[in-house]
């Protein structure tokens, strides 16, 4: 065996070969993507790495309205089966769930029916993130986790994994302060971003569930959504833990679960564009790119 064989063997047993992989596969689906990208982690203080972040603009520019997908990415190689357990989802979790950051787009709709007169009406709402969600159809999401064979001192690398992308993508959608609501303006600009916290696994994924008989089951699969309460003071939203929604997928499967995350966009640009020209913003070409 060539030294070159040697090295190519060597290094297929760790993890960066997948995430050069992942990121081929995602400059093909034309993302742009970027290693290493830092994050604050508030609970240990100090700035840590995450895999992968790959990013899609559109600008629909005669609404002059901009969408941004971020995924960010963990990336883990196994030899050990993932184990998911998995229940029904939460209500109106699935779908809409979804880490944003948005600018001007809000609008003061008056009503004697509502508090002070008036309640403000998202371009951004649940039905526009709904349509072609790549959660929407997703039966049961995952709640705990296990590592075939893992010893019980061991720390889980499926949790650790999860946890590492929810909180890289909570700092990158809180890295600026977000705006106060405000009545939406035909004359400016709308800005709105997403933010996908995915774990990309090289290796094999199980799903155990109670089925309609109520025996435990257990299914091979590709793609696992995921609901965590992360309590922790540093992450909490006033009295309220931080919710994060991973999603696991398998590397094998990644490039049609990309193909299903474009569907979701381009369903989302056609709702919001179709939303922002019904609140009063007309086609114009006073906008810049």
């Amino acid at each position: 065996m060539s030294l070159k064989e040697k090295i190519l063997k060597d290094i297929e047993k760790t993890g960066f070969v997948t995430e050069l992989k992942t990121v081929s596969m995602l400059i093909k689906n034309e993302w742009s993507a970027e290693h290493g990208t830092t994050y604050e982690d508030k609970d240990e203080n100090r700035n840590r790495e995450i895999d992968i972040v790959a990013s899609k603009v559109k600008y629909v520019n005669e609404l002059g309205f901009r969408l941004i997908f971020y995924l960010v990415i963990e990336v883990k190689k196994t030899d050990r089966p993932w184990i998911v357990f998995t229940t029904r989802p939460d209500f109106a979790t699935l779908g809409w769930r979804i880490m944003n950051r948005t600018s001007n787009i809000y609008k003061w709709e008056a009503s004697d029916k509502f508090e002070n007169g008036g309640h403000f009406v998202p371009i951004l709402d649940v039905d526009c993130i709904r349509k072609n969600s790549i959660r929407e159809y997703a039966f049961r999401a995952g709640k705990a986790f296990h590592e075939l064979e893992k010893s019980p001192t061991d720390k889980s690398k499926v949790y650790e994994a999860l946890i590492c992308s929810g909180k890289a993508a909570y700092y990158l959608s809180n890295r600026f302060k977000q705006e106060e609501l405000k009545d939406f303006d035909v004359h400016k600009e709308v800005n709105i971003q997403i933010y996908l916290p995915i774990v990309v696994l090289d290796g094999l994924l199980f799903e155990v569930f109670t089925n309609h008989e109520g025996d435990i089951d257990v299914e091979e699969k590709d793609f696992i959504p995921v609901e965590m309460s992360y309590s922790s003071p540093n992450y909490r939203i006033g009295n309220w833990d931080t919710e994060f929604f991973p999603d696991i997928i398998r590397f094998d499967y990644l490039s049609k679960h990309l193909e299903n995350i474009e569907a979701w966009r381009q369903s989302m640009i056609e709702s919001i564009s179709k939303q922002l020209v019904s609140l009063g913003k007309q086609p114009d070409r006073r906008f810049g790119i």
